[in-house]
């Protein structure tokens, strides 16, 4: 389902995620949720090439990555450099 994405400067997206200890049917509607509004904006307004789970209100570590050749779902991703 396609959600409303957040806009920067939202106080909601300093709230901090939590990590993902179990993959059951709110993971996958997230991943749904996700994948559906990021191709949305893709297909709509021609921007976006991925979209985070905090973005669109869910506060858990889950990103989706759509490129013309690949895309994918990470979990609790870690930035490990800057």
């Amino acid at each position: 389902m396609i959600q409303e994405v957040l806009k920067l400067g939202n106080v909601l997206l300093r709230q901090s995620s939590v990590n993902i200890t179990e993959f059951n049917e709110e993971i996958r509607k997230i991943m749904n949720d996700l994948e559906d509004t990021l191709k949305f904006f893709q297909e709509t307004k021609k921007i976006g090439r991925a979209l985070a789970a905090p973005q669109i209100g869910y506060f858990k570590k889950i990103i989706f990555i759509n490129l013309p050749e690949t895309s994918f779902f990470m979990l609790n991703p870690t930035i490990t450099w800057k």
